[in-house]
């Protein structure tokens, strides 16, 4: 069915223009992308002047598996992805005042689902012709910067005794959680986070420690409803207490995400 051309009429510089307009063009507009467009027919007038307008490279080809587990998989797919590469100008910065959960003692925000927030990048909406099953994969390069461990160099420390409880000090640092990742799914019910999906996020111990420079990645199956689904990738800060020091600044690099819709 072609657009609606009462939806999408012409604006008059006098005409009045409310939210509601807005949203039913909106609407209309995803109808008509998401399986509204048709051909043209003798009888019916369509979108498109050719009826053969669906060509070779419109048709998902089969996978072909050789040995030793021989089969064929002809399933057609939609690929959703997004990517961030690995340079600092599409870097993702995260801050302690954003999205933050104060734990002394670490145990995870899973009944706190406000602190978690999207990471750039690796979210996006789907919308599914029918039910289907999507394979969702991601993954990240991530450190944290910019935390003091009250110390500063410890080659200007005098004594002995000192530079042993620094160095204590900054190990300890650098085994603290000081966040958490996660996918979330929503369906149509609100968001929800998906198990076996959680990273976790370790100090640096004051830059020290360049072993904690951590790169995650996941692959998890999980099941969209027909419409409109939400998928996204989220971290969550953690802070011991509101005048923490210890960590600040954490950096989120070469991001990828890709949901792979399959359909029967």
């Amino acid at each position: 069915m072609p657009i609606d051309e009462t939806i999408f009429a012409d604006v008059a510089s006098n005409d009045t223009i409310d939210a509601s307009d807005i949203r039913n063009r909106f609407r209309e507009l995803q109808r008509f992308v998401n399986g509204g467009i048709s051909p043209r027919t003798v009888t019916l007038g369509g979108d498109f002047e050719d009826t053969d307008f669906i060509k070779t490279q419109h048709i998902e080809k089969p996978e072909f598996y050789g040995s030793p587990h021989p089969r064929v998989e002809a399933i057609s797919s939609d690929t959703i992805f997004r990517r961030r590469s690995n340079n600092r100008l599409d870097r993702y910065y995260r801050h302690e005042q954003i999205g933050s959960v104060l734990q002394d003692d670490f145990s995870g925000a899973d009944n706190k689902l406000s602190a978690w927030q999207p990471i750039d990048g690796m979210a996006a909406t789907v919308f599914c012709r029918e039910a289907c099953t999507a394979m969702v994969m991601g993954s990240f390069y991530v450190h944290d910067s910019g935390g003091s461990d009250g110390y500063a160099n410890l080659d200007n420390l005098r004594s002995a005794t000192t530079r042993q409880e620094a160095a204590y000090t900054r190990a300890m640092l650098a085994g603290r959680v000081i966040g958490e990742t996660s996918l979330f799914l929503d369906t149509g019910s609100g968001p929800s986070l998906v198990d076996n999906t959680k990273r976790r996020i370790f100090s640096r111990g004051e830059q020290a420690y360049n072993c904690r420079r951590i790169n995650h990645s996941f692959t998890i199956p999980v099941s969209l409803s027909k419409g409109e689904n939400k998928i996204s990738y989220r971290f969550y800060y953690r802070l011991k207490r509101r005048d923490d020091e210890g960590v600040r600044h954490i950096y989120f690099d070469a991001r990828n995400f890709v949901v792979d819709c399959l359909y029967k």
